[in-house]
This record gives C-alpha cells, structure tokens and sequence, in this order.
C-alpha cells in the first residue's frame, strides 16, 4: 500500500435510503452476534448456495459468529430467482418458524432470501400468487404482515443488499418480474472480505462490471 492510499479501516453507515445498517472491515462477520442481539432475535436461518455450503469452512465460520444455533438453512438457490425456487426458500422458513434470516451469497442468495420474507409475509403458496405483488407500484404498499427481519453477508460485488427490490423469474413466460418493497430490504449488511475467499474470481470481476455499469446507467 503506497503513502496515497486511503486508509479503508473498518468502519459503520447507518440510516442511508431503506436500509438501517451498513458495517464493512476484516472480520466484521465477528460482530453478527451483536447485530442478532440489536434486532432482537436469536432463531436464525440461513440461505446460501450449493457451492459454499460444500466448501464449508466459510459457512462454519458464519454459524459460529451467530453465537446461537441455526434452526434451518436453504441453499437450492437458482441463478435469476425462479418463483418456485422462492416458494420452496419461503417453505422451509414456514416449517423451521425462524425470528430473522441471514442471507450468505451473491445476488441469488439475497433475493431469494428477501423473496422468502415477502412470500411468507404474504403467505404466497402457489406461483399464481405473486401475480397480486409484482410492478414497480408498492413501494410504500403495507403487507399482510411485517417481514421477517433481514442480515445480508454479499460475497459478490452486485449490490442485490442494499435494494428494495426483488427479481423474480416466471419460468413459464420466462420473464423477470420487478417486486418493490421497503419493508423486505436487509436491516444490516455486513461487507467482510473473509467471507469472499471462495468467490471465483470471475463472479467476482462480472459482478464488479456489473454493479459499474448499473451506476452509469443510472446517472
């Protein structure tokens, strides 16, 4: 690191746009513990993939910064989010009756998770379900009922943490359709690079595109 580099030591935001708490640094997977505390929860249940639940080290060590035993985990996460892949996430919630969800992955990962709280909010059991939710028009729109709160641990660089919205595919259209709503955004994220080391690093570089090219394509 040369004498111009910043230094990007460990650090908070909170209160910015829908989400409540942003923590990034080396090893700040060590304050999850806190954070279950701080929301006022301790029955969690973990989504993740395939992938990281074989490699396993990384995972382990995530349910040990819990502190707490998890009760239920789903990692038949399916790239673009297909409704029946939510519907499946959202009924292994039902059955292990969780206080919040830990999502631990990409941007699958993360919107399936915010997927599963809205369809369990809304207790959704069918594809045709989502029919009522989907546009762009229930921003501010109460739900059935308040959603389970939500940990984000992104091990790519897409941004799915930090947004109220969820893309979920219609396999039978085979279509992507837009679910907004404030309430199913993560209430913390924490940014550990610890948790990336298994991250391939062309996920890593494409999500990084990614995430720049939806940044100009907004300005």
């Amino acid at each position: 690191m040369s004498a111009d580099t910043p230094n990007l030591s460990p650090g908070i935001y909170e209160n910015w746009h829908s989400w409540r708490r942003v923590e990034h640094g080396n090893e700040c997977i060590r304050s999850l513990s806190a954070e279950l505390d701080r929301l006022g929860v301790g029955r969690p249940f973990i989504v993740t993939t395939r992938s990281l639940r074989a490699e396993g080290r990384i995972l382990d060590k995530v349910r040990a910064a819990l502190g707490v035993p998890v009760i239920g985990e789903f990692w038949e996460t399916v790239p673009h989010t297909p409704r029946d892949v939510v519907l499946a996430a959202a009924g292994a919630v039902r059955d292990a009756d969780p206080d919040c969800i830990v999502s631990f992955g990409g941007s699958t990962v993360i919107d399936t998770a915010k997927g599963a709280t809205l369809a369990v909010a809304c207790n959704m059991t069918s594809a045709d379900d989502f029919e009522a939710f989907k546009g762009k028009n229930h921003v501010q729109s109460a739900l059935p009922s308040v959603p389970l709160p939500h940990i984000a641990l992104p091990t790519t660089l897409s941004g799915a943490e930090y947004s109220r919205d969820i893309g979920i595919t219609d396999p039978v259209v085979r279509k992507k359709d837009v679910f907004r709503f404030d309430a199913i955004t993560p209430q913390s994220v924490l940014l550990d690079p610890s948790l990336t080391l298994a991250t391939p690093q062309r996920l890593w570089a494409s999500t990084g595109v990614k995430v720049m090219s939806d940044a100009i394509e907004q300005l």
